[in-house]
């Protein structure tokens, strides 16, 4: 299994849990946003996975063909999967959702990204405050002052 697919099957679960949770809205606002997101991304993780899987086999059955003109592409290798960075993410993640929920979104997103940036994939801290700062300012606008006057 490759990393990349474990990914998916967490989105695809993700949003069949929102997709189910959506029903539990009051009349018609659970066939609204959260039912249409959450079966969109649903549909879309698992199109991602069923083509993936279908590319990589069709690319191991290509193998080296006498009549094509270019040579075969090779077939990715299967790497194993590296379970302690995923967990990595992981937990970062959920320490994302733990600050959205106690402190604000608008303070977890610039957090969680200057965080991980610093702390996993190990960039200097002045342009990642930068890059954090900025994608807060735009999570600010976008959020807090634009989607508010619909």
């Amino acid at each position: 299994m490759k990393a990349r697919h474990v990914f998916t099957l967490l989105v695809a679960a993700l949003s069949s849990a929102m997709l189910a949770g959506a029903f539990d809205y009051a009349g018609t606002a659970a066939f609204g946003f959260p039912f249409a997101v959450s079966g969109l991304v649903l549909v879309m993780a698992l199109l991602l996975l069923f083509a993936d899987i279908r590319a990589g086999r069709a690319a191991r059955s290509a193998g080296g063909s006498c009549d094509s003109p270019a040579p075969a592409a090779q077939p990715e290798e299967d790497s194993p999967v590296d379970w302690a960075g995923l967990a990595t993410i992981y937990a970062f993640l959920a320490g994302f959702l733990v600050v959205s929920y106690f402190v604000s979104y608008l303070v977890a997103v610039p957090a969680f990204l200057f965080l991980f940036g610093v702390l996993y994939c190990k960039e200097r801290w002045l342009p990642t405050a930068a890059a954090a700062a900025g994608v807060g300012l735009g999570v600010f606008v976008i959020f807090d002052r634009f989607l508010p006057s619909f």
